[in-house]
């Protein structure tokens, strides 16, 4: 499998936010949007101008790594218990992978429809940042 390129973003993932339609966005669709236009930047950078894929099949792989919750206790079980309650709480996976997805589109690949594999899962770190892995699918269609 053929893989195009794989980059880190930093700072911290932000999901998808719908745009409120009457009076000014929310903060978390201004967030949103910071983030989206960070990711561009970076895939710019690694894209280096090519035109957009046309007709290829896609796989991306996201590594979402989000800023570990505050106030965390001191005892290991009880931190395990809480990082882990943690991980299930918003925002959902599927939200974040939207966002990345609509941070690369338009310059790697012409439309989100070529995406024929994701493989994302979120996790923390002391520097949250996003992995990005652009794969080319169709070898492992064949």
């Amino acid at each position: 499998m053929g893989s195009f390129f794989t980059l880190d973003v930093l700072g911290e993932p932000r999901p998808w936010q719908v745009f409120i339609r009457r009076g000014a966005p929310s903060v978390g669709y201004l967030a949103y949007k910071a983030y989206q236009l960070n990711i561009q930047a970076k895939v710019k950078e690694h894209w280096r101008g090519r035109p957009p894929l046309e007709e290829t099949p896609i796989e991306i792989r996201l590594k979402f790594f989000r800023g570990y919750p505050n106030r965390l206790p001191k005892k290991p079980e009880l931190y395990q218990q809480r990082v882990i309650e943690a991980l299930c709480r918003k925002p959902d996976v599927d939200n974040l992978v939207k966002g990345a997805i609509d941070g690369i589109k338009g310059i790697v690949f012409k439309d989100d429809n070529m995406v024929v594999k994701v493989i994302a899962e979120k996790s923390f770190s002391h520097d949250p940042h996003t992995t990005i892995e652009i794969l080319d699918a169709k070898v492992s269609m064949l």
